[in-house]
C-alpha cells in the first residue's frame, strides 16, 4: 500500500472532480488503517460466532468485527450471517479451517449521469480452507474455527475454536498499570488472577503461578497461592511458598525454602541454602541437599537423596531412593530405602530405628509350581511392603518320570537394594541308559532362583527339559515369581512330571 501524505484543501470557487473525491476517502481509509495497524493487533473483536455440532454437514457464522493484519475492518453485518456446506468433494476426510477475510467490490448502478456504480461495498468473505501448511496468511484470513470432516461431509465432533485469535492492544515500552486482571471467558470473573504492585519493586498475584518454562528469580519469592512451573525453577533468593508448590522440572533454590504447603518436584530439587518444609514436600527425581535441609512433616522422595551436609528429618519422612550422605533421623522417622551410601549411622541414635529399618517390615510367603503350569506361567506374592531382600529358606524341586524320581532341597536368596540380584541352585540330572538317573549334581546359578536341566539320552533324538524359576517385577505391595519351561520338541514321556515348592522369608 502506497504512502498518502496529501489531502484535500478546500476553497469557494473550487471545481472538484472524482479524483479529487476518491483521493479524500483514500486519506483518510490510510490514517484508520495505519491506526489500526501499529496500535493493535489483528483478531476478531465481537461475534463471528461459529456453529457446528458434531454431525453436521453446514457450518454457520454469525455477525461480528474483526481486524485484519492490514488494518482493515472485517465487518459481517446484520442479516448477513453465512452458512457453508461441508459436503464438498475437496474437504471429505480432511481438517478444514473457517476463515473471513477483507473484501469490497462496487455496487448500486447509477441511474443518471453515467454508466458507473455509486457505491463500494465491504462484505467479507467467509470459506472453507484446507488445514494444511499451504492454508493462506492467519493475519489477513482470520481463524474462526476448525472442523474435521469424515467421508460423507458431516463434522466428526463439534467445532474446535482453538485457533481463534482475539484483537487487542499494542502497549509501549513503559505503560504504567494499577491493576492487571487476565480474563478468561471460560471463568467467572471473580476467579481471574490479578497482579498489582503491593510494595516497593514487588509485584503481588492473587491467583496461583503456572509456568510452562524455566522460572528464575533473582530475589525472594512470596506466593500466597499455588506455585506451578512445567520446566526448572531456579530462586537465588528466598522463597516462600505457602500454598502448593508444584515444579515438573528442576528446582533449584540458593536461598532458604520455605514451605507451608505442599511441594511437589518432579525433577531434582536442588537445596543450597537452608530447606525448611512444614508442608509436604514431594520429590519425583534426585533431592540434592547442600546446606542443611529440615524436613519437619510428610517428606516422600521417591528418587535419590544426595546429602553434602545435613538431612533433618523430624516428621514423617519416606526415601525410597538410596541416601548418600549424613541422615539424623528423629524418632518415628521412616527410611523405606536401602541406604547405600550413608557416613555414619543410617539410624540416627535411636534403637528404635534399627528394629524398623532392618527387621521392622518381614513377610513369610510361598509358592509352587506344578507339570500343569505352562510355560511364562507367574505366582503374585503379596507382602503388603516393597521387599528389599528375600530368603529362600526351605524349598523342594523333584521331578519325576517312569516311576522314579529325582531333584532335592535347595536355597537361594534375591537382593534389590541396588538392582535385581538373584542367586540359587542349578540341578542337572542325566539319565544314560537302563537305570532311571546315573548322575546328580548342584551348584550355584546367577540371575535365578532355581534351575533344573534334565538330560535323557535314552531316547533318540536326545531329549531334555529345562526348568528355571525367576522374580520378574517388584512392586510397592509385593513381587512376581514367573517360570520358565522349554523341551525338546514332542518330550513328555508319561508318566512324567515336577513339582517346585518355594518358601521366601521378605525383608522390608
Amino acid at each position: 500500500m502506497a504512502d498518502i501524505d496529501k489531502r484535500l484543501h478546500y476553497f469557494n470557487g473550487q471545481f472538484l472532480q472524482d479524483v479529487d473525491f476518491n483521493a479524500e476517502q483514500a486519506y483518510h481509509l490510510d490514517r484508520e488503517r495505519r491506526h489500526n495497524r501499529v496500535m493493535h493487533t489483528y483478531g476478531i473483536a465481537e461475534g463471528l460466532t461459529v456453529t457446528a455440532p458434531a454431525g453436521a454437514t453446514s457450518v454457520s457464522v454469525s455477525p461480528g468485527t474483526a481486524l485484519d493484519g492490514l488494518g482493515q475492518l472485517v465487518v459481517l453485518t446484520q442479516g448477513d450471517s453465512r452458512t457453508l456446506q461441508l459436503n464438498q468433494q475437496a474437504f471429505l476426510s480432511k481438517t478444514v479451517l473457517v476463515v473471513i477475510s477483507y473484501a469490497e467490490a462496487t455496487s448500486d448502478p447509477a441511474s443518471v449521469g453515467g454508466s458507473g456504480n455509486t457505491r463500494w461495498q465491504e462484505r467479507p468473505n467467509v470459506q472453507l480452507v484446507i488445514d494444511d501448511a499451504n492454508a493462506p496468511p492467519v493475519d489477513m484470513y482470520l481463524r474462526l474455527a476448525r472442523l474435521t470432516i469424515n467421508n460423507a461431509g458431516a463434522t466428526t465432533a463439534t467445532a474446535d475454536l482453538t485457533p481463534r485469535v482475539s484483537a487487542g492492544v499494542k502497549l509501549g515500552t513503559d505503560v504504567p498499570i494499577q491493576t492487571l486482571r487476565l480474563s478468561n471467558p471460560n471463568l467467572a470473573s471473580a476467579l481471574w488472577p490479578v497482579f498489582t504492585a503491593g510494595a516497593a519493586n514487588r509485584a503481588d498475584l492473587t491467583g496461583n503461578l503456572n509456568v510452562s518454562g524455566t522460572a528464575n528469580v533473582a530475589g525472594a519469592t512470596a506466593l500466597a497461592g499455588g506455585l506451578s512451573v512445567t520446566g526448572g525453577a531456579t530462586i537465588a533468593g528466598a522463597a516462600n511458598l505457602q500454598g502448593g508448590a508444584v515444579v515438573t522440572g528442576n528446582a533449584s533454590v540458593s536461598g532458604t525454602a520455605n514451605l507451608t504447603g505442599g511441594a511437589n518436584v518432579g525433577g531434582v530439587a536442588n537445596l543450597n541454602g537452608g530447606a525448611l518444609v512444614t508442608g509436604a514436600l514431594n520429590v519425583i527425581g534426585n533431592a540434592t541437599v547442600s546446606g542443611v535441609a529440615n524436613l519437619q512433616s510428610g517428606t516422600v522422595i521417591t528418587g535419590a537423596a544426595s546429602v553434602s551436609t545435613n538431612l533433618t528429618v523430624g516428621g514423617n519422612a519416606t526415601i525410597t531412593g538410596p541416601v548418600n550422605g549424613r541422615v539424623i533421623a528423629a524418632d518415628g522417622t521412616k527410611l523405606d530405602s536401602h541406604v547405600a551410601i550413608v557416613a555414619g549411622n543410617p539410624h540416627g541414635t535411636l534403637a528404635a530405628q534399627l528394629t524398623d529399618y532392618d527387621y521392622g517390615k518381614r513377610s513369610t510367603v510361598g509358592a509352587t509350581f506344578t507339570s500343569s503350569d505352562a510355560d511364562g506361567a507367574t505366582r503374585t506374592l503379596n507382602v503388603g511392603f516393597q521387599p528389599r531382600f528375600l530368603w529362600f529358606t526351605a524349598g523342594s524341586n523333584v521331578y519325576a518320570s517312569g516311576g522314579y524320581y529325582s531333584g532335592g532341597p535347595f536355597s537361594g536368596f534375591a537382593d534389590f537394594r541396588g538392582g535385581n540380584l538373584q542367586s540359587g541352585m542349578y540341578f542337572v540330572t542325566y539319565r544314560l541308559g537302563s537305570a532311571p538317573y546315573s548322575s546328580l549334581f548342584a551348584q550355584t546359578i546367577q540371575g535365578a532362583l532355581l534351575n533344573h536341566y534334565f538330560y535323557d539320552f535314552t531316547l533318540s533324538p536326545n531329549q531334555n527339559l529345562n526348568l528355571f524359576v525367576t522374580i520378574t517385577s517388584v512392586t510397592s505391595t509385593g513381587f512376581v515369581l514367573t517360570l520358565n519351561r522349554s523341551t525338546s520338541s514332542g518330550y513328555n514321556p508319561p508318566p512324567s512330571g515336577f513339582f517346585l515348592s518355594l518358601t521366601m522369608v521378605c525383608v522390608g
